[in-house]
């Protein structure tokens, strides 16, 4: 699966005030692995695969 940032969302965690929020913000969507997390209640399709 290829991921594509746009460069408004590279600018949001550039710029953001607080220098941790690109961490926070990939963390919450990444795990340690690089893989996106499974959160089934994090998307409106409610946990279908590749969804």
């Amino acid at each position: 699966m290829n991921i594509y940032f746009t460069p408004d969302f590279i600018n949001d965690l550039k710029y953001a005030g607080d220098k941790g929020f690109a961490r926070l913000a990939l963390n919450h969507v990444f795990n340690d692995n690089g893989e996106f997390k499974s959160d089934p209640d994090d998307h409106r399709y409610h946990g279908v695969k590749d969804a």
